[in-house]
């Protein structure tokens, strides 16, 4: 019979989180991170452009885009290292629940062990946040914001040249760890799931923290999506009919493009989810009609069958739990929080669009 209790104890994880990456490569003064080190380039390069361009007068739509650009280039660089926290806390998870699985192997064609997934998981994250991805993201995303702001001659009424360009950086910097989440999520759907913990309390096989991590990370993209659009969106104030049309294709791409993401990565790792219910019940089966016959023998020989009759109740239990676990990624706590942040978004493009209205 197969001991699901194996391995560390139920619901432990590695208790140290690996630190984040850029402050690993990069040898800063004493209390000043990564992080820091970016908001400071943030703050100096607002001001710098300030100092010489200063605010338009009497032109609120001018100010409002440069005070929420702010906001935004302060609040992208914060999440980014949230982001990777969540990142680095679904690696400790899979790594505790592929210990607490060691002894059962489900899925022979993958079969992949704790060490290799914590050494392969924190390789890709090292790799998509290196301060070098980071920074030659930002470094593209800016060159390919300010183009596009001159090639729409935005300018001439928005003076704002270092702070265009840091615009465009701050979306660079998610360049790296984008791609390495999309892969991962592969990955984790693909190979990293190997099995499930029948009595962890989270019904999903210990998995849930791979559906909070994705909604977490979802969320924290869309609070930046929409800022994006109240941001582009204040261009439409200018002359020019093209803006207000570009501010709605960009805002419905992006969230498109994450609630897509997020929609693939539910299916995903229900599916292989689903492979795996289906071939540990096949493998249970298998055992419970082999426990069965010499339950049966045993009786007809007259000998005791206690424990034949032991396993088999076991097995029905642990069989019926197995086959009622609902196996989906999100839930409804899940779901909520992200319905909560993609309403909050689409109200504040509803407002802006003059679709609703507030009542004050």
């Amino acid at each position: 019979m197969v001991d699901e209790t194996v391995g560390t104890p139920r619901n432990s994880a590695p208790d140290v989180d690996h630190t984040y990456t850029p402050d690993e490569f990069i040898d800063l003064p004493s209390g000043l991170t990564f992080t820091r080190l970016l908001l400071l380039i943030v703050v100096v390069v607002v001001a710098v452009d300030y100092l010489v361009t200063g605010l338009p007068d009497g032109v609120i739509p001018y100010n409002y885009q440069f005070l929420v650009g702010i906001v935004y280039c302060l609040s992208a660089v914060v999440v980014l290292e949230k982001i990777y926290n969540r990142y680095d806390r679904a690696r400790l998870e899979l790594v505790s629940l592929s210990e607490r699985t060691s002894d059962v192997v489900i899925v022979d064609e993958y079969e992949i062990n704790g060490e290799q997934i914590d050494r392969e998981f924190q390789s890709l994250l090292d790799k998509g946040f290196h301060p070098v991805v980071i920074v030659g993201g930002g470094v593209v995303g800016g060159a390919f914001v300010y183009g596009v702001m001159w090639g729409l001659d935005v300018f001439w009424a928005y003076p704002y040249h270092l702070t265009n360009y840091l615009y465009g950086a701050v979306h660079g910097l998610y360049y790296g760890p984008l791609a390495v989440g999309m892969y991962l999520i592969h990955r984790i759907s693909n190979t990293y799931i190997s099995d499930i913990d029948i009595l962890a309390p989270d019904g999903l096989g210990g998995y849930r923290a791979m559906g909070d991590a994705l909604v977490s990370i979802i969320t924290y993209a869309i609070f930046l999506v929409t800022l994006d659009f109240i941001i582009i969106s204040s261009i439409s104030f200018l002359d020019n009919p093209i803006f207000r049309g570009v501010a709605m294709v960009i805002y419905a791409a992006m969230l498109g493009f994450f609630l897509l993401l997020t929609l693939y990565a539910t299916i995903a790792i229900r599916r292989r989810l689903l492979d795996i219910q289906e071939r540990k019940i096949d493998i249970m089966r298998e055992y419970f009609n082999e426990t069965e016959t010499t339950f049966w023998r045993k009786q007809a020989e007259g000998i005791n069958s206690e424990a034949e009759a032991s396993e088999i109740m076991t097995m029905y239990t642990m069989f019926d739990h197995l086959n009622q676990m609902a196996l989906w990624p999100l839930n409804l706590y899940s779901f909520a929080k992200l319905a909560i942040s993609l309403g909050s978004s689409l109200f504040v493009f509803a407002l802006d669009y003059g679709i609703l209205s507030l009542p004050f």
